[in-house]
C-alpha cells in the first residue's frame, strides 16, 4: 500500500497547520512587543527612545541606543550601582508629549500628528 503525498494526507495537513500557527504566533508576539510605540526625542539631550503608555500610570520605554553615551543623567550611573528610576528630563519630555496628545495613554485614541524618528518637542515654558 503506498502512502499519499498530496494535501489530503493528514500528516501533511497537520504540518501545514502547524507552520501557519507558528507564523501567526510570531506575528502576534511581534505586534504585542512593538504596537503603539512612538519615537520620541528627549528635549534635553536629543536621545531618541520609543514610548508606549497603556494607561496613565504605566509607561514603557525602549532605548534605541547606548544610554551611557547619549543620556548624561544615566551616564553618571556606575555599572555596579542599583538601577536608577529614570532620567527626569526624559520623563518630563514624555509627560509633555502625553499632554500634547502625541503619545496616547491607551485609554484614548491617538490625537495629533504621528511622530517620526528624530521629532523633538519644543521646550515648554521655563
Amino acid at each position: 500500500m503506498s502512502r499519499l503525498t498530496d494535501d489530503s494526507d493528514p500528516a501533511s495537513t497537520m504540518d501545514s497547520t502547524l507552520a501557519s500557527t507558528l507564523d501567526s504566533t510570531v506575528a502576534d508576539r511581534d505586534e504585542q512587543l512593538n504596537a503603539e510605540f512612538r519615537p520620541l526625542t528627549c528635549r534635553e539631550c536629543a536621545t531618541t527612545v520609543r514610548v508606549r503608555k497603556r494607561s496613565p500610570h504605566q509607561t514603557s520605554v525602549q532605548w534605541q541606543s547606548d544610554t551611557a553615551t547619549h543620556c548624561p543623567y544615566l551616564a553618571k550611573q556606575k555599572p555596579s550601582a542599583p538601577l536608577m528610576e529614570g532620567c527626569p528630563a526624559l520623563s518630563e519630555t514624555i509627560r509633555a508629549a502625553v499632554e500634547a496628545g502625541l503619545i496616547p495613554t491607551g485609554t484614548q485614541p491617538a490625537a495629533g500628528p504621528q511622530l517620526s524618528p528624530g521629532t523633538q518637542l519644543s521646550p515648554g515654558p521655563q
